[in-house]
């Protein structure tokens, strides 16, 4: 029998050096650094299942999903997707359910796909639901910014 060392981050996860356990902490706090400049949202069953939604500042939405469109990239590069990267680098409306969203659910870090989800959940108007579903869906949610109520 030999002893193994394991390394464990903040969020649960277990690493087999001490160097990727701090790289993945370091882009967890760069990620939520990023999502910080997004208005809070319910963390509700009622706002989940379409009960209203948070209204996003369009030019701060933008620049967030920029940001993670970069942290994104850096996990694909050298893949041939830069193409859909550079669409969302340029865009000027949600690109949640883009390309690159899928991406990210095949294999992207954790971090990143997590903070990508809420721009999933952004409609074009820049109202973030609780789930995509109302993102693609806005007039099946009960129209009313509970934004305001956090």
């Amino acid at each position: 029998m030999k002893t193994v060392t394991r390394y464990q981050s903040d969020d649960g996860l277990f690493f087999e050096t001490e160097v990727a356990c701090r790289k993945h902490e370091a882009l967890v706090a760069r990620v939520a650094e990023i999502l910080a400049r997004l208005r809070p949202v319910p963390t509700t069953t009622e706002f989940a299942n379409g009960e209203g939604f948070v209204q996003q500042d369009r030019d701060t939405f933008l620049g967030v999903q920029r940001e993670l469109s970069a942290l994104a990239r850096i996990a694909h590069e050298d893949r041939g997707f830069d193409r859909h990267f550079d669409y969302v680098d340029t865009a000027d409306h949600p690109c949640g359910g883009s390309f690159i969203g899928r991406l990210l659910d095949d294999g992207g870090p954790a971090a990143v796909r997590a903070g990508w989800s809420r721009l999933m959940c952004t409609d074009p108007y820049f109202r973030e639901w609780g789930q995509p579903y109302y993102a693609a869906n806005p007039t099946t949610g009960m129209q009313v910014d509970v934004g305001a109520r956090i």
